[in-house]
């Protein structure tokens, strides 16, 4: 699992910006899922799911431009989308 998290990242930088940001507004998953959907902001052409908006949560060191595991850090692949 930890090799496929040092791969590059794909996917509209506006959405995962908008994800972080209604994140912080303590928006839910389901809510951030729905919002997407209505922009018509789809992934691979389906509708957003509350998991696939988890997935990009959890992944918050990656759209930083950093890889973590165990309890290392180190500069990833991914060039920084957050600060």
């Amino acid at each position: 699992m930890a090799l496929l998290l040092l791969k590059r990242l794909d996917g509209p930088i506006d959405v995962v910006k908008k994800v972080f940001a209604w994140r912080s507004q303590r928006w839910t998953l389901h809510e951030i899922a729905e919002a997407l959907n209505k922009e018509s902001a789809t992934r691979r052409g389906m509708r957003w799911q509350p998991r696939q908006v988890s997935r990009i949560l959890e992944h918050r060191s990656l759209y930083r431009g950093r890889y973590a595991y165990a309890k290392t850090e180190t500069k990833g692949q991914q060039e920084a989308i957050l600060r």
